[in-house]
């Protein structure tokens, strides 16, 4: 984690989402990448150890997709990062980081036109004080903001 930090300051980036930070799966619906999340105490180390090498180079901390974890957790991230919380009904559990002043930065994918899905998300997403953007499936440069 300490080699990416440097990578990602030099590179122009102002924040980063460590990757041993994603503890948990995305909501209910994927297999943990790890055997065994981490908890409690040994969770906090890890959420403090990052959050303390990425401000002590001047980042912020993303907490991404880890959904379960927020109510635990908000205070230790500057902001959220989360993907499909509207196709998967679970964009209220984002709100204790709107709640407490801090972003919430949000992508939907979409196989189709990007105007036809941004008609059907934007308004709900700028109504929560999301910063959503909507993208194709396949990743490809164009993309709609909701703001």
């Amino acid at each position: 984690m300490r080699t990416l930090l440097p990578l990602r300051r030099a590179g122009g980036l102002f924040a980063g989402s460590p990757p041993s930070l994603q503890l948990l799966p995305h909501g209910s619906r994927r297999r943990p990448r790890r055997r065994r999340p981490r908890r409690g105490r040994r969770r906090r180390c890890v959420v403090a150890l990052a959050r303390d090498a990425a401000t002590s180079r001047g980042l912020g901390v993303a907490l991404k997709n880890d959904l379960a974890q927020i109510p635990q957790l908000v205070g230790d991230f500057d902001f959220a990062i989360n993907e499909e919380c509207f196709e998967y009904n679970e964009c209220a559990d984002l709100s204790p980081f709107i709640q407490a002043g801090k972003a919430v930065l949000q992508v939907e994918y979409t196989s189709g036109n990007l105007e036809t899905k941004a008609a059907s998300i934007c308004p709900q997403a700028n109504a929560l004080n999301f910063d959503t953007l909507i993208k194709h499936l396949d990743l490809d440069a164009p993309r709609r903001a909701c703001r």
